[in-house]
């Protein structure tokens, strides 16, 4: 059976591959400006932050209405190498939130209409 750290790391690389295909639908909360994307029937919240040293984390919560059901920052894989081209699982989850407010934001199709108005 997997450990919970192999669990975490297996949702985060999932995320990070279905966020880049664009198979998730990311929305920006209005109060806090946190990432929402739902999988489906669960929600996931992305957010970044600093720990207690003042060094940038980032953070995920799987989410239930307002209630976190569980939760974990990017230190908590500093021990585990992502299996891919990124050097630590803090830069791949950071990785992770831009894609996913650039597309809450619409930046990506904003920029392909650019781009197919400019090159078509």
């Amino acid at each position: 059976m997997a450990s919970l750290l192999e669990k975490y790391a297996r949702l985060v690389d999932g995320l990070y591959t279905k966020t880049t295909n664009r198979e998730i639908s990311w929305e920006i909360s209005s109060w806090d400006e946190d990432l929402y994307g739902t999988i489906g029937s669960r929600r996931i919240k992305l957010s970044g932050g600093r720990n207690a040293d003042g060094a940038p984390i980032e953070r995920l919560e799987m989410v239930d209405g307002d209630s976190t059901i569980d939760g974990f920052a990017s230190t908590t894989l500093s021990n585990v190498k992502p299996s891919d081209n990124f050097s630590s699982y803090y830069t791949k989850m950071r990785a992770l939130r831009i894609s996913a407010e650039r597309q809450a934001r619409g930046a990506d199709d904003v920029l392909d209409d650019l781009l197919g108005n400019l090159e078509g």
